[in-house]
């Protein structure tokens, strides 16, 4: 189906330059032109009918009847036919239609629509026939690929080889083995294999881990084998022919050392692989390739289960490391072949394959219903189930319209008690009133009475009138005092209705929690793979090091910890090969031949704070700076702090390596970690002393599903800021206010307080502060700072959901997202702690002075010989507010860089005459040229072309299809 699409989407592209090219032919508007013109584009649209009969996509049928009769209807209005050709009706939606199916980007279905859709076409478009068509675009699942990005624990990703000359087609993989399940297998038995062996393959590892180690007692030995047994009979069952053979060899020596200890060799293979194992049962959940050391250990275990049982003891590592060359041949001669998509029968329920991406956007939960510290539940024997992730997103949302709509009830009550209260005012003033009223009849009563007396002939009817008046007078008073006690009645439903309002919220706040901790995973989840990717790191670099985890019992949304994670595995790599000396260095400068790394955890409010230790070379922040010098990314004009410095390494490419090798050298480091750090509205900090270590700190959210927040009022905006990111409420006085040059502070309790208007930081202007006017402040500390920021009004404190604003707003600075109010109104939640980070962290000041700041005028070439790829990027990057150029090849793109530099390439490798790989050589080898960012897009997923680029000179790889928000975060990160 995908071949069919891709074939259609070329017939596509020629159908569109057919049309195009008789633009200057539709200027003419004589009658027989136009006619001929009308028949030139029903020829073509009848091929496209032919196009989607032959292959079997049904919606360019539709399409193609439908242009015939506007073609038809305007043959006979030559204006109308000139109009359409000219502003490229005719040929705009098939540029659209294939930029949609080769880049499979639903973005780009808006544009298609508008452009069907369009007023100036004779006949309008059926809906039925325009909704059969975008349906007809939506990918299914079975034909979804799978995305390649780099990643932060895939080492196989960030190598760099001896140059290969050219490309060439990756070879069929001829394994015998598979790590995917059979098609024909019931679900009930898949879902049950996918609920069991993903946990029994996890607990298989650990021990395998203790036994290598030499630490595990000999019913932990039976264990690991009868796991091992386990399976290897349930990967039989569901056909993964990878596990079957692996876990059965593993059960052999695993069963052989029961009784036996095993030699040092055979301990570190039991080492290696457990983590193969681990890799595999990753793999089989995520629908990778096999990973690449597979075959070999699968050998070498073969081999020492043979030796082992005829009583031989094998050398694995006696006179070469043989899993070290074979680490050499994978890492840089022999990339794995990329797998097929493995359509899957039915979607795994372990959490890590189910994550959606929640991206820090479901959040709200009330600070206060989070304990100061909320360890993993343990449920010993209690019986557990799975539930997919969509369903505790569907509660999640219904439990946000519920505290939304509980909210807008108190404010409803809230009004009513208050309109309660001005009735029962006005009942007081009407009482005094009755009262002055009675008075004023009596008197007149008197009156009356004494002139009848002293006038016989006073007419009675008079003073039966004012009987009348005494009469009714009375009936209304009886109506008041009913309407009175109606009126208390009414004020003491409500106040009742009030208190169970609050049990009501009460109730809304340990459902939120509920709901929440079926979210929460406990850290120490993370624990393997922290142990093993320094196990790696050291064994690849003949280095040694303990890790130690503390606080690893904090549990943490299912998203925060898989955001958390790419960074950690990448920090301790970098630990390991950055910070950790060799024995040797270590021994000259009196260390433990053994680093020390510390990983530890801890709650602070809504956050979690997550520090790195290591006892290694720490960080010369001079170095860094020459470094960065170097690589023109600072001036010697600029005078930086060592603080400055330090966090200059958090600057895109840059690299304080010299040599390459398969762990470090290509200038992916901080800033990707920074990168990814901030996707989940974080911050990151350093601190290095040389010779002594370095402390890495990452804040980030703990859970994102609901606030406490304090309202207040800025310029008119009514705005949220959660409450655990508040010290406290003061007011200025009068006269408080000190002032020195532009910079303003006050004393308070002894402590001097940095004043900033709030709307000074997001960018809204105000008046300045008066240094005789009161002003209501927000105080915050952050990094040992203290602030006051002026607000224009503090209103009442709201429980609030937040509503995630990506992938529209999500890289505003300062914002955690948007909230809804009673009243139905929007107001922004901030993140108090990322707006002070933007005010005081030195690197950004630096960055500014550093890095060219994007914007609108930033220039973005696309380089591509794909009529429908040059569309589909240049349309994304231009609705990211960026001027885009065109080129079809290296040369094209050469020719016209002569007159005009972009600020960034974004170049396909597969191109005619000059490809991407020669285009990046040329740039690179050009003086002027060599300064511009070059990112390549291509389909090829392999390590190979992964090195020819780099080797070549490209900035970045990205493999299509590529969405939007990569795109933009690319972008962004070029152009900083």
């Amino acid at each position: 189906m995908l071949d069919n699409r891709q074939e259609v989407a070329d017939e596509l592209e020629d159908v569109a330059l057919q049309l195009a090219d008789r633009s200057m032919q539709a200027e003419v508007v004589d009658a027989l032109e136009s006619q001929a013109l009308a028949n030139d584009m029903i020829a073509e649209f009848e091929r496209i009918q032919l196009v989607g009969e032959m292959m079997e996509f049904a919606s360019l049928n539709a399409i193609g009847g439908w242009l015939t009769t506007n073609a038809q209807q305007a043959s006979d209005k030559p204006k109308v036919m000139a109009q359409l050709q000219n502003e490229g009706h005719f040929f705009q939606w098939a540029e659209f239609l294939a930029s949609n199916i080769r880049q499979q980007d639903s973005s780009l279905l808006p544009l298609l629509s508008e452009a069907l859709q369009h007023e100036d076409w004779p006949v309008a478009m059926p809906v039925d026939t325009l909704e059969s068509v975008l349906l007809s675009l939506m990918p299914s699942k079975t034909d979804e690929a799978t995305e390649t990005t780099l990643s932060f624990d895939d080492t196989e990703n960030e190598v760099i080889a001896t140059p290969i000359p050219e490309i060439e087609v990756e070879p069929a993989n001829t394994s015998q083995y598979t790590i995917q399940w059979d098609d024909d297998v019931h679900p009930e038995i898949l879902t049950a294999f996918l609920s069991d062996t993903p946990d029994q393959i996890t607990e298989s590892t650990a021990l395998i881990h203790k036994i290598a180690a030499g630490n595990a007692t000999q019913d932990e030995h039976k264990l690991a084998a009868r796991l091992t047994h386990t399976i290897k009979g349930a990967s039989g069952v569901v056909g993964v022919t990878s596990l079957i053979a692996f876990t059965h060899q593993l059960e052999e020596i695993l069963e052989y050392s029961v009784d036996r200890s095993l030699s040092p060799d055979n301990q570190e293979l039991l080492s290696l692989s457990a983590d193969c194992l681990d890799d595999m049962g990753q793999a089989m959940l995520n629908q990778k390739p096999l990973p690449a050391q597979f075959e070999s250990l699968l050998s070498q275990l073969e081999t020492t289960a043979i030796q082992l049982n005829s009583g031989v003891e094998p050398s694995h590592f006696g006179n070469d490391d043989e899993l070290d060359d074979t680490d050499e041949e994978i890492t840089f001669d022999a990339p794995p072949v990329k797998a097929p998509v493995v359509k899957k029968v039915i979607k795994g329920p372990d959490p890590l394959a189910l994550t959606s991406e929640l991206l820090t956007s479901q959040e709200l939960f009330s600070a206060g219903a989070i304990q100061a510290q909320r360890p993993a539940r343990s449920l010993g024997n209690e019986p557990t189930m799975r539930v997919p992730i969509s369903l505790i997103d569907d509660l999640l949302n219904l439990a946000e319209e519920l505290v939304t709509s509980t909210s807008q009830v108190s404010d409803n009550i809230k009004d009513m008690l208050a309109q309660s209260q001005n009735l029962k005012k006005d009942g007081d003033r009407t009482d005094d009133n009755m009262a002055e009223l009675e008075k004023a009849i009596d008197l007149q009563f008197k009156q009356v009475q004494k002139q009848s007396e002293d006038n016989p002939e006073y007419d009675e009817l008079e003073l039966e009138v004012y009987n009348e008046l005494h009469s009714t007078y009375g009936i209304l008073g009886e109506t008041l005092g009913d309407s009175r006690e109606l009126q208390r009645s009414l004020q003491q439903s409500l106040r009742q209705l009030n208190d169970k309002l609050h049990s009501h919220q009460r109730i809304n706040r340990e459902l939120n929690a509920t709901i929440i901790n079926t979210r929460m995973e406990s850290l120490e989840s993370l624990t393997p793979r922290l142990e093993r990717i320094v196990r790696e790191t050291c064994r690849s670099t003949g280095k040694k090091a303990t890790l130690n985890i503390v606080g690893s019992n904090l549990a943490v949304d299912t998203d925060i910890l898989k955001g958390l994670t790419d960074p950690l595995l990448h920090l301790l790599r970098n630990s390991v090969d950055h910070g950790i000396e060799t024995i040797e260095e270590r021994k000259k400068q009196s260390k433990d031949d053994t680093g020390k790394i510390e990983v530890s955890f801890k709650q602070e409010g809504r956050y979690v704070i997550m520090t790195l230790t290591d006892d290694g070379s720490g960080i010369d922040a001079d170095s860094v700076y020459k470094r960065a010098l170097a690589q023109n990314l600072v001036t010697k004009e600029q005078v930086l702090t060592d603080t400055e410095k330090l966090e200059l390494i958090l600057l895109a490419g840059l690299s304080t390596r010299d040599v390459v090798s398969n762990i470090s050298g290509r200038g992916v480091g901080l800033d990707v970690v920074q990168d990814a750090v901030s996707r989940l509205r974080g911050s990151l900090s350093i601190e290095s002393t040389p010779a002594k270590g370095t402390t890495i700190s990452i804040r980030l959210p703990l859970t994102l599903v609901a606030a406490n927040t304090i309202m207040v009022k800025i310029t008119e905006n009514t705005v949220a800021i959660p409450v655990d990111s508040i010290d406290r409420l003061h007011t200025i006085n009068s006269g408080d206010l000190l002032s020195d040059n532009d910079h303003f502070s006050v004393l308070i309790s002894n402590r001097s307080y940095e004043v900033i208007q709030l709307s000074d930081l997001l960018g809204w202007g105000n008046p300045r502060p008066e240094l005789t006017e009161s002003y209501p402040v927000i105080l915050v500390t952050d990094r040992q700072k203290y602030y006051a920021l002026i607000v224009d009004s503090v209103l009442q404190p709201r429980e609030v959901v937040v509503k995630s604003l990506a992938p529209w707003l999500s890289n505003v600075d300062g914002l955690n997202g948007a909230c809804l109010l009673s009243d139905g109104a929007v107001a922004a939640v901030l993140d108090l702690p990322r707006l002070l980070q933007n005010l005081s962290d030195s690197t950004r000041s630096a960055y500014e002075d550093i890095q060219q700041k994007v914007s609108d005028e930033s220039v973005v070439m696309v380089v591509d010989d794909s009529l429908s790829n040059r569309k589909a990027l240049s349309i994304t990057a231009q609705q990211l507010g960026y001027t885009t150029v065109t080129a079809v090849d290296g040369q094209d793109a050469l020719e016209q860089m002569q007159d005009n530099i972009p600020d960034l390439i974004l170049s396909d490798l597969e191109m005619p005459r000059v490809n991407g790989l020669e285009l990046a050589k040329a740039i690179r080898a050009d003086e002027s040229l060599a300064h511009i960012p070059f990112v390549m897009i291509t389909s090829r997923a392999t390590n190979k072309h992964r090195k020819q680029a780099q080797i070549a000179g490209a900035n970045d790889y990205l493999i299509k299809p590529v969405d939007r928000e990569t795109l933009q975060n690319h972008i962004e990160k070029w152009l900083k």
